[in-house]
């Protein structure tokens, strides 16, 4: 409670804003003053003492509650300002789908803030599906959500990037070649029975290169291939003779090439040797039309080749100790001998001379284990005036 006097009464009216009327003398001089005090002030309990110095009136009024301080976090979701303000107002709006109400009772005030119930929602909606007007298969059911998902098949691939609010998928297929895209060939073989085979004796330790696919558009693959087995096809002339059942060994070395412009590089290899003792037996071991095979673990990558890539065969055999007789069976290309050069020119400046530098020749360098890394088809090192330039080997990859 706190104590007034009489003279302190301008400044209480002006703190408490009270009425005061009928007051003839109030000075700060003179304690005295003549009419009717009357104090008007909500909370405000008067009361009057008396002691030895005179009347006092007694004023007390109920403590106040703190200001309060109030504003939007930027803990959560935020729109508009965000500062916090103090004083003795707080007001709610409502926004978007939120609705406020408000009801009021003695001493107290309730707000209401509504949303309306989620129901189905039927716009705005993903629906995806496969066409009937194409070509598909599975189901065709188009279903209605929130999630789409893709799945490559065949010779497509997809892949998929994120960033901030984007995906983006990447649909791929092996480049196209030979007419139609996304083909996946069972087996690989560079003869489709429309030519007559042929052979060629083998050339002791000549690596001959070759188009693999020839006679396709730049000799590119016509469907994407995995192969588990390598073939190729020769020929033995042999009999129960001392010439060819006397102790030997053959040596056999294989390589895939890629072309970039004039260069072959090499993609793959490998190698495989045949070991014999003296025996008349030997020659029921390559005698007749036969198929030399090497599995996929005895090359030195996959055999995986794309639709529509280029490649090139080499391949080499050295014998060594009793001669056999063996031969590559294929076919030639344009002619069965060699290419001469040009008319009326020195057979001399033959040696670059063929159907062209996509047609394979016949390396004049001899090597005994690593195959060449790289090879330039315009270099001297290819000869194209030897029969070996127009032979193709009968090549046949199994899946």
């Amino acid at each position: 409670m706190t104590r007034f006097d009489l003279t302190d009464l301008v400044e209480l009216r002006q703190k408490l804003n009270l009425n005061t009327t009928g007051v003839s003398v109030i000075s700060a001089s003179d304690r005295k003053f003549t009419g009717t005090v009357q104090i008007i002030g909500s909370g405000v309990t008067v009361a009057t003492t008396t002691n030895n110095s005179g009347s006092a009136i007694l004023l007390s009024a109920a403590s106040g509650g703190g200001a309060a301080s109030m504003g939007v976090s930027t803990g959560g979701n935020t729109a508009g300002n965000t500062t916090v303000q103090t004083g003795s107002r707080f007001v709610l709006a409502g926004a978007g789908a939120a609705t406020l109400s408000q009801a009021t009772a003695a001493g107290a005030t309730t707000v209401t803030v509504s949303v309306p119930n989620q129901t189905v929602q039927t716009q705005g909606v993903l629906s995806a599906g496969v066409s009937s007007g194409g070509n598909t298969a599975g189901n065709t059911t188009v279903n209605t959500g929130s999630r789409f998902v893709l799945a490559g098949a065949g010779g497509v691939t997809l892949s998929q990037s994120t960033a901030a609010g984007a995906t983006t998928v990447t649909i791929s297929g092996a480049t196209g070649g030979g007419g139609g895209g996304g083909r996946t060939l069972s087996s690989l073989m560079n003869w489709d029975g429309r030519d007559q085979a042929t052979r060629i004796a083998t050339s002791n330790a000549t690596f001959a290169i070759v188009p693999l696919v020839p006679g396709a558009p730049d000799h590119a693959l016509p469907g994407a291939f995995t192969g588990t087995q390598f073939g190729i096809y020769l020929f033995g002339s042999n009999t129960a003779t001392a010439s060819s059942s006397g102790a030997g060994t053959h040596s056999y070395s294989f390589a895939i090439y890629t072309r970039t412009g004039g260069t072959l590089s090499l993609l793959n290899s490998a190698s495989t040797s045949y070991t014999f003792a003296a025996n008349a037996s030997n020659t029921s071991l390559y005698h007749g039309t036969r198929i030399l095979t090497l599995n996929s673990s005895q090359w030195s990558a996959s055999l995986t080749f794309a639709q529509g890539s280029e490649y090139y065969l080499g391949y080499w055999l050295r014998t060594s100790g009793q001669a056999h007789a063996v031969s590559w069976i294929g076919h030639s290309i344009g002619t069965t001998g060699q290419y001469s050069g040009l008319m009326y020119t020195s057979t001399a400046t033959a040696t670059s001379m063929g159907l062209g530098f996509h047609i394979g020749g016949q390396s004049s360098a001899s090597f005994t284990t690593a195959l060449p890394t790289s090879i330039n088809l315009f270099s001297n090192s290819i000869n194209r005036a030897v029969a070996y330039a127009n032979f193709i080997p009968y090549v046949k990859i199994e899946s």
